[in-house]
């Protein structure tokens, strides 16, 4: 469900890109019209029938994105910190609960947390795998607004702008947590993500799946308000996930270990009406199988094989 920090707002003319004909994962031209965003001046959500994401037809400016992102966590509901997952530490026993520890493995885990806030999900996967890595972790946190936490006990921390900043390194665990939907072209970014893993790593996203939802609102207005344009710029739901390593030349590789409905941002405790009903849509999944996609958010595990990729792999 849609988040504190996540609320559709109208975005004038001045600070709208021109409209862009082509997919920005795969460069499919031939869009198919999903939801209206916005009117005056029109935004749609293009469904890409080649790799099945949903993108905004016109991408905020880098402008307009600076300045909704430099506010992003005023009025944190969480003062002092920079994490929209309201239990962090469960998102990280489950992150932790899909790695595998290789068999070569140094004594330190390796994990690169891109647009993690302030690294805290990183620091609490570091911390329930120190059964397994007595060396604790090093993590690498890409966020331009990234502090990280003074209480994470065993973690060692770099922060770098922007991933181009981090040095270049094989890590045992990729996290994008909540990221990627508000990147407007991200394919380069998944490519560098993925390539960063070394073998037998693995990768984690969570992104939205709200398309469906939303087209079953009884109002647009409501719509508009789960799709959370202009913070949300796709949504990316099952069968992109399913697809997406083929769609970028890397099923020789990789391949998707796991591929299913996200864990519930909120508690019950802190957002009891919301975690309620994200917990009842994801239910369905289960009960009604592939064809129930009122599901919300959708989260996927990578893994990195250990040989390499064939040639002819096409990563452009």
């Amino acid at each position: 469900m849609a988040t504190y920090y996540h609320r559709a707002a109208h975005v004038p003319e001045v600070d709208l890109r021109p409209p862009d004909p082509s997919c920005p994962i795969c460069g499919h031209t031939e869009r198919i019209p999903r939801y209206e965003l916005q009117s005056e001046p029109e935004v749609l959500l293009l469904g890409c029938p080649r790799c099945h994401v949903a993108s905004a037809s016109r991408m905020p400016t880098e402008e307009a994105l600076d300045r909704l992102y430099g506010c992003y966590y005023a009025g944190d509901p969480n003062p002092g910190g920079s994490c929209t997952f309201d239990d962090p530490e469960r998102l990280g026993r489950a992150i932790a609960r899909e790695y595998s520890p290789r068999v070569d493995r140094d004594p330190s885990l390796r994990v690169l947390d891109f647009g993690g806030g302030d690294g805290t999900i990183a620091a609490k996967v570091v911390q329930a795998l120190a059964h397994a890595y007595p060396g604790g972790g090093e993590v690498t946190l890409v966020d331009a607004s990234g502090t990280p936490p003074t209480d994470a006990e065993g973690v060692r921390f770099s922060v770098h702008r922007t991933i181009a900043d981090a040095p270049e390194r094989e890590f045992d665990l990729v996290i994008a947590s909540a990221v990627l939907e508000h990147i407007p072209y991200p394919r380069p970014v998944l490519l560098s993500l993925l390539e960063a893993l070394g073998g037998g790593g693995l990768f984690y996203a969570r992104t939205p799946f709200m398309l469906p939802l939303a087209r079953c609102m009884p109002t647009r207005r409501i719509g508009r308000e789960l799709l959370c344009y202009p913070y949300h710029v796709h949504d990316m739901g099952d069968r992109f996930w399913d697809g997406v390593l083929e769609v970028l030349g890397m099923a020789g590789e990789y391949h998707v270990r796991r591929s299913r409905p996200s864990i519930v941002e909120q508690t019950m405790r802190r957002h009891p009406v919301r975690a309620a009903a994200a917990r009842l849509l994801k239910a369905g999944r289960r009960l009604f199988g592939p064809h129930y996609r009122l599901v919300g958010g959708w989260e996927v595990f990578v893994e990195r094989d250990h040989g390499e990729m064939p040639a002819g792999g096409d990563r452009r």
